[in-house]
């Protein structure tokens, strides 16, 4: 069941890039079926909603995937990224309070909240936390890679976009150019 799980989750990320919404989500919607404890055909399904403009049934999504498998703190990461790009900031660090209790060697439960502090406009903040866990002696996998990549994303966005700092437009640049340097050490 896995097996067909997997292939269906494959052929609706094809039909959403292709822009086939509706068939992308009746394919993660069979894939849940198969198996309803991945995370993967959740999230697909949440972002085919999105991009249709249907948030409350993407959020409802990221809630099943996490009823359907409570002890894993990864679908709590992945709930409070959602949450986070929605501005419930308190549930996003709610989310990843929990995902910490139950994950307590992952550095994603701590990046993650760094991510929240570079939307709140806590810029240093956010990047000194992100730098600390980069610095770290936790084995780093992509995962870990890609959401301090965030951190440092979301951080250079907010720098472009502020005109009252002098060196915005440095701290932008800097704080994107260590966002690309992560995200591509995460595909070596």
């Amino acid at each position: 069941k896995a097996n067909q799980a997997d292939v269906l989750n494959d052929r609706a990320d094809w039909l959403g890039a292709l822009g086939r919404l509706d068939e992308a989500a009746a394919d993660y919607q069979g894939s849940i079926e198969k198996n309803p404890t991945q995370i993967d055909a959740y999230i697909g399904l949440a972002i085919i909603r999105s991009k249709q403009d249907r948030h409350d049934e993407a959020e409802d999504c990221y809630d099943k995937m996490v009823a359907a498998d409570a002890e894993s703190g990864l679908a709590y990461i992945r709930r409070a990224g959602y949450r986070r790009d929605r501005s419930q900031f308190a549930e996003a660090l709610a989310d990843c309070e929990r995902a910490a209790s139950l994950d307590s060697k992952s550095v994603l439960p701590a990046l993650v909240p760094a991510s929240v502090n570079a939307c709140q406009d806590q810029h240093a903040e956010a990047t000194a936390q992100a730098s600390r866990y980069l610095e770290g002696d936790q084995p780093l996998d992509g995962q870990a890679l890609y959401a301090a990549a965030c951190v440092f994303s979301l951080t250079a966005r907010a720098f472009k976009s502020d005109t009252t700092a002098a060196d915005a437009s440095e701290q932008g640049s800097a704080a994107a150019d260590r966002a690309a340097a992560l995200l591509t050490e995460a595909w070596e």
